[in-house]
């Protein structure tokens, strides 16, 4: 059940992201580019093996509780968008990044390099 409902999340965020890329998700507010770049470094120094999965997780969601407010934005907001995009990209990365930790394969960590440059591509960042 629970693989189940991992696979269905995995695939929900998947098309948000995809979905939102493809409208024009590309105008991040500068506050959800700095709180971009910020989980780009969270996630490169998990990869790289420098932070917990733990510790990573912790950093992520103080970065969640930072684009709260994207909820709040009216419809047609210039950057409604792109910022939506990277508050669900801090939500998959977590997400990946807590499922790495308990699977620790390839897989895992493809899903958590796949959702990282989908947030690179947001923010106009490289990526990885």
């Amino acid at each position: 059940m629970t693989k189940i409902r991992s696979v269905l999340i995995y695939m929900f965020i998947t098309s948000i992201m995809f979905c939102l890329v493809s409208c024009g998700g590309t105008n991040a507010s500068d506050k959800a580019i700095s709180v971009g770049k910020k989980a780009l470094g969270i996630t490169d120094d998990y990869l790289d093996k420098s932070i917990s999965a733990d510790s990573a997780r912790t950093k992520l969601d103080a970065l969640k509780a930072d684009m709260e407010y994207v909820g709040e934005l009216e419809h047609g907001v210039k950057n409604k968008a792109a910022d939506f995009s990277v508050q669900t990209s801090l939500l998959s990365l977590s997400t990946y990044i807590l499922s790495d930790s308990v699977k620790n394969n390839d897989e895992s960590y493809a899903n958590i390099l796949k959702s990282r440059n989908n947030l690179a591509k947001t923010i106009g960042e490289r990526k990885r």
